[in-house]
C-alpha cells in the first residue's frame, strides 16, 4: 500500500490498513467528536497525495482509471472468449 505509506510519512493525518475478504483498503478512524470539516481535511490530503503519487508514476487519475478499466474488460473478455471486445480495445476504444 504505497499510498498509505506516503500518507503516514506526510504526517498531517494517520490512516490504517484494513482488509476484508481479500480486499485491501485504507481506514480512517472517526469518533463522536469528528466534525465534517475533519473528514474534508482527510479527504483532501488523500486526494493530494494520491495525485502526487500518480503524477510521479506519469499517470493522471483519468489515465489510471482508463488503464484499469481496459484491463478489466480484457480479463472479462478473455474469460468469456469475446474477441470483439479485445479487438475494439486495439482500436483505442
Amino acid at each position: 500500500m504505497e499510498l498509505l505509506t506516503k500518507i503516514n510519512e506526510d504526517g498531517r493525518i494517520h490512516l490504517m490498513p484494513g482488509e476484508c475478504k481479500g480486499v485491501s483498503f485504507i481506514r480512517y478512524v472517526c469518533s463522536t467528536r469528528t466534525e465534517p470539516e475533519d473528514v474534508e481535511v482527510v479527504w483532501s490530503v488523500i486526494v493530494e497525495l494520491a495525485n502526487k503519487l500518480l503524477n510521479s508514476q506519469s499517470l493522471s487519475i483519468f489515465a489510471a482509471f482508463r488503464k484499469i478499466m481496459k484491463e478489466l474488460v480484457r480479463s472479462d473478455s478473455q474469460k468469456r472468449g469475446d474477441q470483439r471486445a479485445i479487438a475494439a480495445e486495439g482500436d483505442g476504444a
